[in-house]
Formats: structure tokens, C-alpha cells, sequence
């Protein structure tokens, strides 16, 4: 294109680039590339292609904390789409008010997020509705208003969940459960918590083994071609062998550097599919690892959101004497939930493949070991504090000190190496 000296579609080509780019993640590159694709498109009078491009661009600057440069391009970008192209401004003005909002200018954000959700709504955009109610509900948050946030949250929970699973219904989720908390509606909060914590684990999940199973794929399809090749490189050479041999000495050297050339070509290719099948395996144990940590979240958040119920339950004691009989009922149960051996399995299940049969290791060291305190080893091999260990155990971070001492003793350790440091060389 730059050989052809047409601007207009070497920009287009630039603008297509940094697209990918910013797919890829390769922020700056993508800003790089939007920023000469919209100076093609301006020397190329296309003024609406222009202001496209300042406006992406903008959306990778604010993604990455750039906010001072989206608020330099977007006026220019609004300015030419108010004159050519009215129905993409509301993209242009979204992106300004979230740049304001990153600026900390948070009362001109509100405004422009406002004006935003009434065009959205005026021309049935739900996406630009939902993106500019999230932004507005978290401005409400940061300024100690979340009545005013659970209003947007509520409606864009309500909408996104019609439209089904994505990261936009994952992102309102979490929003709607901060609102919910801080509105001090703890049960819809831990119900909606744990909407999200399935949400994600599902679209990670799907997410990891579709890019495992193509790269399964790939590999065995590249592995047959490779077979392939190397036949036919065998019937070449053994078809050259018998040729060559009556030919003399000469001849069975240049065989035998034939030979030598298909033996390397074998080794090339044979180092090729290893480290092939190591990076399928390093996928999939970044997968187990995301699960695990997956995991650990949930149970730290369960046992979290368990005890803050507990305490709201012990006030219900002040209550009228109707509430006694329930008060204990529910306390028992939280106490059976508490106890449930059932999250512990999956966590142990993970962490297991993820840490090499870490609990075959400490019972080699301390064989009277119990299941308690491997699961006490297993929570300092994974950095917990003190605090959310006994959280999770449902005890007192006194106790926790005293269970770490005793398994420090059945480690056989003296008195100044450090349990979690031993732990993770295991």
C-alpha cells in the first residue's frame, strides 16, 4: 500500500492492525497504530474513518490508564461525528465520560454518563445503556451514594442476564453485589457472590479448554503431517541408497551424509513435538492453577460471608423472645455448612495436581499426620494469612498459631526455620 501511495487504504490497513493488536492485548502498539492510521485518514479527507480511529484509540488509552489522551482526541472525534455522523457520537461521549471519570473529574462524568444512558435508551443501544449504568453506578459508589447505585445496578443486572453468560454479565454481577452489600441487603449480596463465582469459573473454564483443545489439535495435525514428510524422506533415501551403492565408496559416503542429514532432521523434529507437548502441558497446569486459586477464593469468600451472618445472627438475641427458636435453628445450620468436608475436596483435588501430591510428600515426613493438618499445610502453601485460615476453619487465629506450632514440631523443625518457606520447598 505504501509502494501505491494510496493513503486512504493503507489506513485502512492500519486501523485493521490495530485492531488485532488491541485484541492481543498489545496496547501500545494498537495506540501506535490507531494514531497513524487516523493522520492517513484526515490527509485523506475521510473525516468519519478519522474520528473511528481517535475514538478506538481512546478506548485503549482509558483501558490502560491513558485517560489524559483520550480526553485530548475524543472532543476532536465528537466535533467531526456531531457534523457527519450523529448515531456514533454516543460511542465518542461514553468513552469521555469514563476518561473524566479516570481524571477523577467525577461530578462532569456523572453528567455526561447520564446524558449517555437517556440517548442509549432513546435508541434502544442496551449494550451503551448497560456499559454507561455500570459507570455511573460505580461513580455513585465512589462518592458514598449507593442507593443511587443499586438503582443502575439492578437494571443492568436485569438486562444483561436476559441477554445470557458473558463478561459483561460477569462484570455486572460483581457491581451489583458491591451495591447490594453496601445498601446492607446481605442475603441478595451473597446470592448474587455467588452467581458470579460460578459465572467466571464457567467462562474461564470454557474459555481454557477450547484454547487447549485447539492447541491438541494443532499438535496432532502438525505430528501426521511431520510422519508424513519423514516417510517420504525415508522411501527418497533408500530409493538413492540402492542407486548410489554400486557406485563406490564415493557414493556410501554421500549416503551416509544423506543418512546423518535425515537423523538431525529426526532429532529437529522429535524436539519440535516435545516441546509442543510441554506447552500443552503448561497449559493445562496454568489451567489447574486458576482453578485452584478459583477455589481458594471460594472458600475464603464462604467462610467469610458465613461468619459476618453469624454475627448478624447473634444481635437477633436483642429480638423479641419469637425469634430465640429460630435464631438457634439457623445458627446449627450454619454450623453443618460450615463443617462440610465438600469444598475442602475439590480444593485438596486441584491442589494436589497443581502441587505435585503435596500431601503424599508431608505424610513421607510425618507419618501420624492428620487430614487437618495437611489442610492447614495446604492453606500456608498457598500464602493464606492467618486470618483467613482460621476464617475458613471456623476458629480463632489463636488456635490457627497453635496448629501451625504443633505441625512445625511434626515437621521436625527447629525452632527458627520458617513453616510456610519449608512448606513451599516441598
Amino acid at each position: 500500500m505504501k509502494a501505491s501511495k494510496d493513503i486512504h487504504r493503507e489506513s485502512g490497513l492500519l486501523f485493521t492492525l490495530a485492531n488485532a493488536y488491541s485484541a492481543n492485548y498489545d496496547d501500545e502498539l494498537a495506540i501506535t497504530n490507531y494514531e497513524q492510521a487516523a493522520k492517513g485518514f484526515l490527509e485523506a479527507d475521510d473525516d468519519r474513518m478519522y474520528a473511528a480511529s481517535l475514538v478506538n484509540l481512546s478506548i485503549v488509552a482509558n483501558d490502560i490508564g491513558k485517560h489524559k489522551l483520550a480526553l485530548d482526541k475524543l472532543p476532536k472525534a465528537i466535533k467531526v461525528f456531531e457534523e457527519k455522523d450523529p448515531n456514533s457520537i454516543l460511542y465518542a461521549k461514553t468513552q469521555l465520560g469514563h476518561a473524566h471519570y479516570l481524571d477523577k473529574n467525577i461530578d462532569k462524568a456523572i453528567r455526561i454518563f447520564k446524558d449517555c444512558i437517556e440517548e442509549s435508551v432513546r435508541v434502544d443501544n442496551k449494550i451503551l445503556e448497560n456499559l454507561n449504568r455500570k459507570h455511573l453506578a460505580q461513580a455513585y459508589l465512589d462518592t458514598s451514594k449507593p442507593e443511587l447505585a443499586l438503582n443502575e445496578t439492578n437494571k443492568v443486572y436485569k438486562n444483561e442476564k436476559l441477554r445470557g453468560i458473558s463478561d459483561a454479565y460477569l462484570s455486572a454481577l460483581k457491581l451489583h453485589a458491591e451495591a447490594l452489600t453496601l445498601n446492607e441487603k446481605n442475603t441478595e449480596a451473597v446470592a448474587v457472590y455467588k452467581d458470579y463465582i460460578t459465572t467466571k469459573d464457567s467462562i474461564f473454564t470454557k474459555d481454557k479448554e477450547k484454547e487447549i483443545a485447539n492447541m491438541r489439535e494443532l499438535y496432532e495435525a502438525e505430528k501426521r503431517e511431520a510422519q508424513i514428510e519423514l516417510l517420504e524422506k525415508d522411501v527418497s533415501l533408500s530409493r538413492t541408497q540402492k542407486t548410489l551403492y554400486g557406485i563406490g565408496m564415493f557414493s556410501f559416503i554421500a549416503v551416509a551424509g544423506l543418512l546423518y542429514f535425515g537423523f538431525t532432521q529426526r532429532m529437529k523434529k522429535n524436539k519440535i513435538e516435545r516441546e509442543k507437548q510441554e506447552a500443552i502441558f503448561i497449559q493445562e497446569i496454568e489451567f489447574k492453577k486458576k482453578e485452584l486459586a478459583s477455589q481458594t477464593l471460594h472458600l475464603v469468600q464462604k467462610s467469610t460471608f458465613i461468619q459476618e451472618l453469624k454475627e448478624n445472627l447473634e444481635k437477633i438475641k436483642k429480638s423479641p423472645e419469637l425469634f430465640k427458636v429460630e435464631f438457634r435453628r439457623l445458627v446449627m445450620l450454619l454450623k453443618k455448612e460450615s463443617a462440610e468436608d465438600k469444598d475442602w475436596e475439590v480444593f485438596k483435588s486441584y491442589f494436589s495436581e497443581v502441587h505435585n501430591n503435596f500431601d503424599h510428600k508431608i505424610k513421607a515426613i510425618a507419618e501420624d499426620i492428620t487430614e487437618k493438618e495437611i489442610r492447614l499445610a495446604s492453606f500456608l502453601r498457598m500464602n493464606l494469612s492467618t486470618k483467613e485460615i482460621a476464617s475458613m476453619l471456623n476458629v480463632l487465629p489463636d488456635s490457627v498459631l497453635k496448629s501451625k506450632y504443633r505441625l512445625k514440631k511434626k515437621m521436625q523443625l527447629d525452632k527458627d526455620d520458617d513453616l510456610t518457606q519449608f512448606l513451599n520447598g516441598l
